[in-house]
């Protein structure tokens, strides 16, 4: 394929872009095994695989990697978020594994941190100033974007480029196929790398150098500055964020090559994914001992601990039709 049909599929399937796409962004989160191929060889791939089967058998006892707390961590914050836009969520650690701060974005208050929901101080969330709960919900970042293609456009319409009558058509052009919609500086919100680094900082102090940062979502550039200058070390993300241009901006010291120790490295997360962590890595009680003795399930006849019910296929099965028929990408009369 061109780099152009590369990218067109990309756009389609990431269903940022394109609103009929596979919605790779909402999907690709909810995987229960994230595997990363970063040398290539045999053996990395069939222990970590390995590893994911025998611990959704229960065949083997199998416990959380520090990789795998910390993001499970990062998108436990992330529900903290009240953020219009998207919740993201990070985990910091120390070199050697521990945890020293996560973080959330969201609105900064006085005092220092973040505003929080605090039913017993704010019942009725009156003191509450995030965005959501003012001017009706209004996101400052795009309202900010909109004064922008309304000043791009009313310039365009003096110097005669643009007619009067194709104003509205105009400033929603630029709004939607533009570097304008990429802009992200106006939001109200701190963003969750830089929560994290803060109360790090504050917490750990000298320990935050050296660190390794795991985040629901890729940072963005601005973060990427921060988290340079904070001395991070690896950074560790699932969701993509195509509008981030940390190493076109910053190319000097970051980079997403697995083998570069000379920046810092912007890696895809690679483990059990923090949807599954309770799910397979709790057991019941005495689930690993009968009779005084350690318990495991004979991996001929195990099944899975994450199984699916067959009863909600049709019911599954006409929430596609239905998506399908609003996208009108079936006719009524082909439908089942």
């Amino acid at each position: 394929m061109s780099t152009a049909e590369i990218y067109d599929l990309i756009d389609q399937d990431s269903g940022e872009e394109i609103d009929h796409g596979q919605t790779v962004r909402d999907t690709f989160p909810d995987a229960d095994f994230f595997l990363r191929i970063d040398s290539n060889t045999d053996t990395q791939i069939k222990s970590r695989v390995e590893r994911f089967l025998h611990l959704i058998l229960g065949t083997r006892v199998i416990t959380p990697s520090s990789s795998e707390t910390a993001m499970y961590l990062a998108a436990s914050a992330s529900g903290n978020s009240a953020c219009l836009s998207r919740q993201v969520g990070a985990a910091l650690t120390d070199g050697s594994g521990n945890i020293v701060a996560v973080g959330w974005n969201d609105v900064p208050r006085f005092t220092g941190n973040l505003y929080i929901s605090d039913l017993k101080k704010d019942p009725n969330s009156v003191n509450d100033k995030r965005c959501w709960n003012l001017d009706g919900g209004l996101c400052f970042n795009d309202r900010e974007k909109k004064t922008i293609a309304e000043l791009l456009v009313n310039e365009l319409i003096e110097k005669h480029f643009v007619r009067e009558e194709d104003r509205s058509a105009a400033v929603a052009n630029v709004l939607e196929n533009s570097k304008v919609k990429d802009l992200i500086e106006f939001s109200r919100a701190i963003h969750a790398e830089m929560h994290a680094i803060i109360l790090g900082s504050q917490l750990a102090g000298e320990r935050v150098k050296g660190g390794i940062l795991y985040c629901t979502t890729y940072p963005c550039h601005s973060c990427a500055r921060h988290i340079i200058a904070a001395g991070i070390t690896t950074v560790y993300y699932i969701e993509p964020y195509r509008k981030s241009l940390a190493v076109k901006l910053h190319d000097d010291a970051i980079t997403e090559e697995e083998t570069d120790m000379s920046k810092v490295r912007i890696l895809p997360y690679d483990g059990i994914s923090p949807t599954r962590y309770l799910k397979l890595f709790r057991v019941g009680k005495s689930a690993r001992k009968a009779g005084g003795k350690m318990a495991i399930a004979n991996p001929k006849i195990a099944s899975p601990k994450v199984d699916k019910t067959l009863e909600a296929l049709p019911t599954l099965e006409a929430l596609v039709v239905r998506g399908l028929k609003d996208k009108r990408l079936i006719p009524d009369e082909e439908v089942k």
